[in-house]
């Protein structure tokens, strides 16, 4: 029962951000000045807002921001453009609107820099989304005062004038325009028109939207970092900018939020609230560098070049702490230049890097990177603490202190521990403006690395005003040896424990002259193969004998800069201690500045099924209580054995809060899937699980094969799920109750194994065979192949160049300097699709990549920008119209010759067809008598069957499909009963290459192309030879000619002239000619008598004759068909190149003036109509609406403009508007987003 108290809840309130369990706020109580007094960190996340409630200033009165950086290169604008003032100081903008320099602003040079950008692109998708909203409600309003003024009209005319037929017309097309319009409303956001120039010290900077009509009404800012300046684009968007100045000016960075995560993250380790110590963050008085690396263009994804760029960012604004709560799955642990970059920043500049363990638990190895997965980085698990729970959870019924059930565990691939510490994982602190609210709840790996951050932060103060020295492993050391730890816990789970930083202090206080906390110990655990940072048994090679035998190898690493004396005389005698009797190693080891090897002995004969872990810990001689010098772990994941043909195994767990129950198997040889069943006991109400299966594969990211399901059970209540596995491989079945899903349960888990296997190539260049072999259990068969995307192979355009980079923002820690690859591919679409592209060999990998970044465009003809993506290209799909498109790459390298490599590097577009294309699939080899098509059938273990599939029909193809492209899909072997396919949004979002149990992935080559005819060996074809020789000597000279038109200059109209004469029977030539000297020439009224006599040559009756009825083979000879064949392709020519005629002829008329111009167009209009509609024709679209313009028929006008997307028809479409008084409802600025006179800067 609650009843009315009156509370002032003190204790809730500072649990916000929890600081009390990691013991900061322990060291401030004692030391109100170690609160990260003197102590700078970098945000590496999505952005710190400097208008965020909480995050104006420290607790000693300094700015709480001292720097705000976007290293994505997202809101960076070219401002090459250089304007001179006028004699009153004004000028002209990109946009073509004119300003004036107001006197106060110093302009000693008399010139300004100017360009243009489009306010969306610097703005988070929600905010986009708000402003959308809003934006779209005042148009609204607008639009339905026009449409009823115009319907208005439309009726006063039907009542007064009744008969006037051509009136009515146009006010109706100007109803119907109307209504096209508002249904195909569009926001393009606001325009920015962007202005800089040097006041003779420093940059200065302003941006305009259209609200802005005089600039004395904005202040122009500088460098956030010299001046702490920033501003907001509108009071309604609640946006705050700021800005930096690159490359002498030629491109200012407009520094923005791509999302509410940064903000959020810098308010847990940092905020400080001025009335109230309790709403303070871990460290309220550290001073904090935003650097935005999750790019804006991607939705808020981290970008290799923006980590890296990063990493000088922090460097240069002498930070000793950077926090990173970003990750990604990872193929390759601790590899790749990003990783590299920031193991750099640790052991050569001394910065603690600290970041997130990743949100993909509870399963074992299921740890992001950077945080859990590279050496030398300290990553973060998360636990949600009683206060934690009770202050920002509201849990009616608390639980004890627990890791979150999502939290990512250990190991990592290669033995490491991964996480190494743990944090509360939850606060409610500030969040942008934009979002009209002050603070925000989240919770993650992304909260506990913050608060980790904070507490280090604190403990750095306490050591700086000490004196004591550190570097990043001593205070590593520290935390991990002082950690509390979690009651059921593992090292897997949370690392050494809860962070205790207050123990921590005295640690390094008591043992401030030990040389042996300094380095960095480089551990390489060797059992099958070296280079492994622990020792990880899990698949079944693992237990092929009792005993594994390894070498662990050890390696001080000092920091660079350290005495060589303390290197020489460097001597730690250690004492090497396990607490499990499985494990045999040495006792003692005496380390020096050298590397050291000793052997390891790990007995798992006795081992119980399921998981076990323990640790080798190096204590130094007669110093104990200090803790372990190194740790080398020791993971073994016992499979449950399963005797053949055993395929099911059932095991019962009592469950509760937080508790996993972990269950590993030996896949049997020959399985491809598995079905998990877990039943509920005899309990009261329901519970939330998570169910998590993962099958790691060497080399591949641990989501390749994983299932991660969220689901509720009730008393004896069942569910199901199935997942894609592989034999002799190890599996891990995972079922955890969730966090905060309080009381305890019962519950069963059963596993069922499926073996189906499917052997053979699965890339068909033709007609192909599969075999289907049942390897467990029994299986119905009935096989479909589907095929649902389209490989299309394309080329550069041309082989790229690569250019050396700006030095300002584009050098490595080791002084290398990065060079630029840009690669440009074009292609069309027949028909609307989805598509996105590929590189091979470089999209599938970000932070183990061996590019350092690779951000690619997708522009249309107009330049303007249709998608943007860097890695993990499948999460940038979009969708396209038919027409034209250029991709273009930007590849990133500190290497030229790797790069110089790429020049002709093709991609992969991946076109989504239209509908999915089946292949027939036969049980009997096809071309033999026997063919038959596969029916349903039943298959028990140990009987195989072949499966033939044919090749799609050529007729089938789809119309972009070029020979040497491939059809991508599946074959399902299943019969549909027993396939269930289960995915929920987490699932949907996976890789395309992750099928369910009784599917594969199948590719079949596109062979596409054209066969001649056979040659004819009739007593004719001496003749029919010469004559072809004289066609193909005629044929030459006129394709030489239409080559030369093509380039035609004004100085070249006699030789058009010439052309025309030489060719005066050929309409085609005839309307190239006059096409060209319409573009060249002045005076269009002068091609009227060239037009009318090229159109008069056309037979026209035997046009329409042809036209007109069906033209008949009689005798069905290969030669009476290539005659017809001909016959209607010359026919269909000379139609096209009439009406083709005919719209010169119309956009010559349009020229003229008054009556001459009516009825010069009206013929036109009225001889196309013979031939075809020019009223459903995009080609006569301009020329129809200007005909109609020019008539003053505005309504007409519009509909011919129709859905035509060229920047013609946006011009001719807003002068129409204005025309009409329709000016609210058109945005003319947003020419400079559809049809932007650049393409955008990419990283420069």
């Amino acid at each position: 029962m609650t009843t009315v108290a009156d509370n002032t809840h003190a204790a809730e309130l500072s649990a916000l951000i929890p600081a009390q369990e990691t013991g900061a706020l322990a060291i401030q109580r004692n030391d109100p000045e170690c609160d990260g007094r003197g102590i700078r960190i970098a945000v590496f996340d999505t952005g710190v807002d400097p208008a965020a409630l909480h995050l104006k200033t420290t607790t000693d009165g300094k700015p709480k921001i001292i720097d705000i950086v976007d290293t994505t290169g997202s809101g960076d604008v070219d401002m090459k453009k250089v304007v001179k003032l006028g004699d009153d100081r004004s000028f002209k903008t990109l946009t073509g609107r004119t300003f004036k320099v107001p006197e106060a602003w110093a302009c000693p040079s008399g010139e300004v820099r100017v360009g243009v950008k489009a306010a969306f692109e610097l703005f988070p998708t929600p905010l986009i989304r708000r402003l959308k909203r809003k934006r779209k409600e005042d148009w609204e309003k607008k639009a339905r005062a026009v449409t009823r003024a115009a319907e208005a009209e439309e009726t006063a005319a039907k009542d007064k004038t009744p008969d006037d037929e051509a009136r009515l017309k146009e006010l109706k097309a100007r109803v119907g325009a109307l209504s096209s319009h508002v249904g195909g409303y569009a926001d393009h956001g606001p325009v920015l028109d962007c202005i800089a120039f040097n006041n003779g010290t420093e940059w200065m900077a302003v941006v305009a939207d259209e609200t802005v009509t005089d600039l004395s009404s904005v202040s122009p800012m500088g460098d956030y970092k010299q001046r702490q300046e920033y501003g907001l684009f509108s009071d309604e968007d609640q946006m705050s900018y700021s800005f930096k100045f690159y490359a002498d000016g030629d491109i200012l960075s407009i520094v923005t939020t791509s999302g509410s995560h940064g903000t959020h993250v810098a308010g847990i380790l940092g905020a400080h609230d001025e009335s109230s110590s309790e709403r303070n963050g871990v460290a309220p008085g550290v001073q904090v560098v935003s650097v935005k690396i999750g790019d804006g263009r991607l939705d808020s994804m981290e970008t290799g070049a923006g980590i890296i760029r990063g990493v000088n960012a922090a460097i240069d604004n002498g930070c000793h702490l950077i926090n990173m709560s970003f990750g990604e799955a990872s193929a390759v642990p601790n590899a790749g230049h990003v990783v590299r970059a920031l193991q750099d920043a640790v052991r050569e500049k001394g910065i603690i890097f600290i970041g997130s363990a990743s949100n993909s638990g509870p399963a074992l190895s299921t740890l992001g990177c950077p945080g859990g997965l590279s050496s030398a980085l300290i990553g973060v698990g998360a636990y949600a603490s009683s206060a934690l729970m009770a202050s920002s959870y509201a849990l009616p019924h608390p639980v004890p202190d627990v890791q979150y059930t999502w939290s990512s565990r250990g190991p990592t691939p290669d033995g490491a521990t991964g996480v190494c510490i743990s944090a509360p994982g939850g606060a409610i602190t500030d969040v942008p403006t934009y979002n009209l609210k002050s603070t925000q709840l989240m919770n993650g790996t992304s909260m506990s690395s913050p608060n980790m951050c904070g507490s280090a932060a604190v403990l750095l103060s306490a050591l700086m005003k000490r004196g004591i020295p550190w570097s990043p492993f001593s205070v590593r050391k520290a935390l991990e040896n002082t950690a509390k730890p979690l009651s059921g816990s593992t090292p897997l789970d949370n690392g050494q424990g809860v962070a205790q930083v207050d123990k921590a202090l005295d640690l390094l206080v008591n043992h401030r002259d030990d040389l042996s906390f300094l380095p960095e110990y480089k551990v390489e655990a060797g059992y099958f193969a070296m280079g492994g940072r622990g020792i990880y048994l899990r698949d079944p090679g693992h237990f092929t004998q009792d005993r594994v035998e390894a070498i662990v190898s050890v390696t001080p690493s000092f920091h660079k800069d350290t005495p060589k004396e303390d290197l020489i005389h460097f001597e730690c005698p250690l004492s090497l201690v396990c607490d499990k009797s499985w494990v045999n190693v040495a006792s003692f080891l005496l380390m020096n500045n050298s590397t050291r090897s000793f052997g390891v002995h790990v007995n798992t004969g006795d081992l119980e099924p399921g998981l076990h872990y323990t640790e080798i810990r190096a204590y130094r001689v007669g110093d104990a209580d200090a803790g372990p010098v190194f740790r080398v772990p020791v993971t073994v994941c016992k499979p449950t054995p399963l005797a053949a043909p055993q395929s099911t195994a059932t095991t019962s767990a009592v469950m509760s809060a937080g508790a996993v129950k972990r269950y590993f198997y030996a896949v049997p040889s020959g399985v491809t899937g598995c079905k998990v069943t877990v039943t509920g006991g005899a309990f009261e109400g329901s519970r939330r699980f998570i169910l998590h299966a993962v099958q790691l594969a060497h080399q591949k990211p641990f989501n390749n094969a994983e299932l991660h399901r969220f689901f509720a059970l009730r008393e004896r209540e069942t569910t199901t799920f199935e997942l894609a596995i592989n034999g002799d491989r190890g599996l891990e079945v995972c079922v955890a109750q969730w966090w905060s899903s309080a009381g305890a349960c019962d519950i069963t888990i059963t596993v069922e194994f499926i073996g189906l296997d499917l052997r053979g190539d699965r890339t068909f260049a033709g007609p192909a065979r599969l075999d289907a072999l049942c390897t467990l259990g029994k299986v119905t068969l009935q096989p479909k192949v589907q095929y649902t995307t389209l490989e299309r192979v394309i080329f550069p355009v041309r082989a790229g160049t690569v250019r050396p980079l700006r030095e300002e923002r584009n050098v490595l820690i080791d002084g290398s300097h990065m060079y630029a690859l840009e690669l440009s591919y074009s292609f069309s679409l027949s028909d609307k699709a989805n598509v996105y592209p590929v590189l091979p060999g470089v999209s599938d990998f970000l932070y183990e990549g061996d590019m350092h970044n690779q951000l690619w465009m997708i522009f249309d003809d107009n330049n303007r920008i249709l998608q943007r993506g860097d890695a993990f290209p499948n999460r940038y799909k979009t969708d396209l119209k038919k027409g034209s498109y250029t991709i273009v790459y930007q590849l990133r390298h500190s290497s030229k010759s790797k790069l110089e490599d790429m020049k002709e590097s093709h991609i992969l577009l991946i076109q989504k067809l239209k509908s999915p294309l089946s292949a027939s699939v036969y049980s009997v080899q096809p071309g033999t008598t026997a063919q038959q098509s596969f029916s349903k059938m039943d298959l028990v273990r140990g009987r195989s069957v072949p499966v033939f599939v044919e090749p799609v029909k050529a007729s089938k193809l789809p119309k972009d499909a070029a020979h040497g492209d491939v059809l991508s899909g599946t074959i399902t072997m299943a019969a549909d009963a027993q396939v269930r396919t289960r995915l929920n949004r987490r699932e949907r979002k996976k890789r395309t290459d992750h099928p369910e149990w009784s599917t594969w992935c199948v590719r079949a080559l596109v062979t596409k192309g054209k066969v001649k005819p056979a040659e004819t060996t009739s007593s004719s074809s001496k003749k029919s030879k010469k004559n072809k020789k004289n066609k193909a000597y005629k044929d030459a000279i006129k394709a030489a000619d239409l080559d030369f038109i093509k380039s035609a200059t004004k100085d070249d109209v006699d030789v058009l002239a010439e052309i025309g004469e030489r060719h005066a029977g050929a309409l085609d030539v005839q309307l190239a000619v006059i096409t060209k000297r319409f573009d060249l020439t002045d005076s269009k009224e002068s091609l009227l008598p060239l037009i009318e006599e090229a159109v008069d040559s056309v037979d026209t009756r035997a046009l329409a004759e042809y036209f007109g009825r069906t033209d008949v083979v009689e005798e069905e000879t290969q030669e009476a068909k290539d005659a017809a064949a001909k016959r209607k392709e010359d026919m269909t020519s000379t139609k096209s190149n009439l009406i083709a005629l005919l719209l010169l002829q119309l956009k010559c008329a349009l020229e003229l003036e008054g009556d001459a111009r009516t009825n010069t167009a009206r013929t036109a209009i009225t001889n196309a109509k013979r031939w075809t509609d020019p009223y459903k024709d995009s080609k006569w679209a301009l020329s129809l609406a200007k005909y109609h313009m020019a008539r003053e028929e505005y309504g007409q006008a519009l509909q011919c403009i129709g859905d035509e997307t060229s920047k013609d028809a946006f011009e001719l479409k807003q002068q129409l508007f204005d025309k009409l008084g329709w000016t609210d409802l058109f945005d003319s600025r947003s020419v400079h987003v559809l049809f932007p006179s650049a393409r955008p800067l990419f990283v420069e």
